[in-house]
């Protein structure tokens, strides 16, 4: 079985709706798995530590460096957090007592609490969630770097949450339909867009307390999956092309 690192530009090879829906629900999974099974948090989650495995009919996923920031000595030690939910009542992530700890973190994945030194916390792993399946959606790298002023040396600085705002907030669909990575042209329903984008913006809240939790995510996209496989079904879109239904 093959797997590889993905990056926003291999993310090409799946040109199918519920093909990368099931790449966000195996995700999910996972990540529900390390928060309320493992009872840890990753915080290294990232679209570079995503492994996608290529047999089969639809491409699976599975996350990696697990583990990884309990090695580095990034996670904080044991207390309890009453801000975290925890399946059945019991206990919370581990939160640092030290304020010198220093953390590491993925540009673009970082919810703002890390960036201003706060502990990592299965919300901070709910916003770099958020952050991957936004790229799922629209096959834009989470921060990006354009030239402005005719090539003076000056750039701007554009975020892949402010542009999925801006297109969830676009008038009519045609906002979202732009904003959807072309290379699944109308494989991606704009509805299954939609609620994707509108959970993942969720999960990257600016108020951690805002966030959902993976018990809530996991089962929301789950079923988007499940969505999107009786619509691939139903237009019968097959899994090695794309086809486009209008012009954009």
């Amino acid at each position: 079985m093959a797997t590889f690192m993905p990056t926003v530009e291999t993310f090409d090879w799946s040109r199918q709706t519920h093909s990368r829906l099931q790449l966000a629900a195996d995700v999910c999974d996972a990540l529900y798995y390390v928060h309320l099974q493992a009872d840890t948090i990753h915080n290294r989650l990232s679209a570079s530590s995503v492994l996608v495995c290529g047999d089969g009919p639809l491409p699976r996923a599975k996350i990696a460096h697990f583990g990884a920031a309990d090695l580095a000595g990034e996670l904080p030690v044991e207390q309890k957090d009453d801000t975290e939910e925890s399946r059945g009542g019991s206990g919370g992530h581990r939160r640092s007592s030290s304020r010198g700890r220093r953390i590491e973190g993925t540009r673009g994945y970082m919810a703002s609490e890390l960036v201003a030194g706060g502990p990592p916390s299965r919300r901070s792993d709910v916003f770099a969630l958020g952050v991957v399946l936004l790229e799922l959606v629209s096959g834009q790298e989470p921060v990006r770097y354009e030239m402005v002023n005719g090539g003076a040396g000056e750039y701007e600085r554009t975020s892949l949450i402010e542009t999925a705002e801006a297109a969830a907030a676009a008038a009519g669909r045609e906002g979202m339909r732009r904003w959807v990575d072309r290379r699944l042209r109308d494989s991606f329903p704009v509805d299954a867009a939609e609620s994707l984008t509108a959970l993942a913006l969720r999960c990257v809240a600016k108020d951690p307390l805002a966030r959902p939790d993976m018990s809530w995510v996991a089962a929301k996209v789950s079923k988007l999956f499940l969505e999107a496989q009786e619509w691939a079904a139903k237009f019968r879109v097959p899994t090695d092309i794309s086809i486009s239904i209008a012009p954009r």
